[in-house]
């Protein structure tokens, strides 16, 4: 895969958009090179689906080059966020030790620490070798991948787990559709998706 303008809406696979905004030429957000005199930057603009209404980015980058070599570290600044989304998984939503869940996106894994503690089974999925190795070393069970259908086949996780979460990276994927496939295949009967993603008002 390279990096492309985007020619189909990731939900629907329409291909008529409304231009939102112009950002211009900008560099990756997550990218912090050593000369920063040569920083590539990529044309962003945000675009409305004129079918279904999602909002999207009209130009997609390889999710090798966004994601294998990454420097945001989500525990650093964030763990409190998380700790208190174990503690509502685990009111509101009644999560105990029976059950087996699994994030994807899950960074160096902090909302798996916080489950964790709790004694519930947890599995992550995150695309980010160097920061699977910071998750790790918190004796995490993180697996250096991208979650897809694919990935549920090969991995022999179909029909395994009862809660799947993703947590602000939802929106970063520009396969949904295969995700979505990989999450339906992963859950057991009944079980449930839940993510956590941002949103915007226009």
């Amino acid at each position: 895969m390279c990096n492309h303008k985007r020619t189909k809406c990731a939900s629907c696979n329409s291909s008529e958009f409304n231009q939102v905004y112009d950002f211009g030429r900008v560099p990756l957000a997550g990218s912090f090179p050593t000369d920063p005199g040569r920083v590539e930057k990529y044309p962003l603009k945000i675009i409305m689906c004129k079918e279904c209404k999602l909002i999207q980015t009209n130009y997609l980058i390889d999710p090798e080059e966004l994601f294998k070599d990454y420097r945001y570290i989500s525990s650093v600044g964030m763990q409190k966020h998380f700790d208190d989304y174990a503690n509502w998984l685990v009111d509101k939503e009644g999560i105990d030790k029976s059950k087996v869940i699994l994030e994807f996106g899950c960074n160096d894994g902090p909302l798996l620490y916080a489950l964790k503690q709790k004694g519930i089974t947890v599995l992550g999925v995150d695309p980010a070798s160097n920061i699977v190795k910071l998750g790790q070393a918190k004796d995490l069970l993180i697996i250096d991948d991208f979650f897809n259908y694919d990935f549920v086949n090969r991995s022999g996780l179909s029909n395994h787990f009862d809660y799947i979460l993703s947590s602000n990276s939802f929106a970063h994927i520009e396969d949904i559709q295969g995700v979505i496939k990989g999450v339906k295949a992963a859950l057991v009967l009944n079980g449930k998706f839940i993510f956590e993603v941002q949103y915007l008002v226009i």
